[in-house]
């Protein structure tokens, strides 16, 4: 479903998804020709008007030998935006009008980022947030590493913003805290009372854990929440998202290695949460809900040594019951600050 007949590729990495308030489903994932971040890396933007059943491809963005890569989705009205960035170096902005059947030019959005000193900048992956009153988000990582300019640390976070249906993006502040270490891949959603809930993947000594951060607008007033012992990870893209007065958090459940594939879903910001097994064999992910139905993509990959090769994506549809859950972890947050 997911791979692309007569090509060259041997990786299918990095899937973004969104879910339209119309109930169409968007997937976005690089179509790499080797499993190197650093491959000929093309673009792919697929729909499905029917649940995922079937889907068909919208959009194939070439890289001309180049590399595009961490695609960004976000589904606002009628109206579809496509954020990638190319060789790790420039961010653009694609939106389409009428489902994905015509994309206007690309938008450069690069020249946000000019005070910022970086050698690496990339988008999300994933999809992006609107918050209550209309503002879109993406979380977006640079790496600032003169001596290895393709080198992805040591790494910073921020957001850009649009309060105007994409016209227009701003940056937001950076995230900084004395205990956040190596900020990169980080998934956005919203918390009940319409913040902006951040879980970042990073590279902490101390143990494998996501961080967390929240923001009432999405780019500023930042509140760096900690990292919290029952949120275990790899050092590997998870995905978050909220439905149904609900929030969905997919990672792989595990210190060592990208296994065990595992959604949190919790109906209290994560105060207490149930788990819901999906695969043990896994690495990046993405989620989506509508109308009681979680959305999961994510990937598989075989092991050569130290490297994961054959990267390919898959796709569960996974029916929720009841918005009131029984909790099985009833531990509070620890916020370490």
């Amino acid at each position: 479903m997911f791979e692309v007949e007569g090509g060259s590729y041997t990786d299918y990495r990095i899937p973004a998804m969104v879910v339209s308030p119309a109930g169409e489903i968007f997937v976005a994932y690089e179509c790499r020709t080797d499993s190197s971040d650093w491959a000929k890396i093309d673009l792919r933007v697929l729909k499905s008007t029917d649940g995922g059943d079937h889907f068909n491809q919208i959009l194939l963005l070439s890289g001309d030998g180049h590399t595009l890569n961490n695609p960004v989705l976000i589904a606002k009205d009628d109206t579809v935006h496509f954020l990638y960035c190319r060789d790790y170096a420039r961010v653009f902005h694609l939106q389409s009008d009428d489902g994905g059947a015509h994309w206007r030019e690309a938008h450069e959005l690069t020249a946000l980022f000019a005070d910022l000193d970086h050698t690496v900048v990339a988008t999300g992956p994933g999809h992006g947030a609107i918050t209550p009153d209309g503002v879109m988000v993406v979380p977006v990582w640079f790496a600032h590493n003169p001596d290895d300019p393709k080198a992805h640390k040591p790494s910073f976070l921020t957001t850009i913003y649009s309060a105007d249906g994409g016209d227009t993006w701003k940056r937001g502040e950076v995230l900084q805290h004395d205990d956040l270490i190596d900020a990169n891949e980080t998934a956005i959603g919203l918390t009940t009372d319409g913040s902006v809930l951040l879980s970042i993947r990073n590279r902490l000594l101390e143990g494998h854990l996501r961080y967390w951060a929240k923001s009432p607008n999405g780019y500023g007033a930042w509140q760096y929440l900690g990292r919290d012992e029952r949120f275990i990870d790899p050092r590997c893209m998870g995905s978050l998202c909220n439905g149904g007065g609900r929030l969905f958090f997919s990672n792989c459940e595990s210190a060592e290695d990208r296994i065990n594939l595992t959604v949190k879903v919790s109906a209290d910001d994560f105060k207490t949460f149930t788990r819901i097994p999906v695969s043990a064999s896994a690495g990046y992910s993405e989620v989506a809900y509508r109308d009681g139905t979680l959305y999961v993509l994510y990937e598989t990959s075989d092991r050569c040594g130290e490297e994961r090769k054959n990267h390919r994506l898959h796709w569960k549809k996974i029916p929720m019951g009841s918005p009131s859950i029984s909790a099985v972890d009833k531990k509070r947050r620890e916020t370490c600050v």
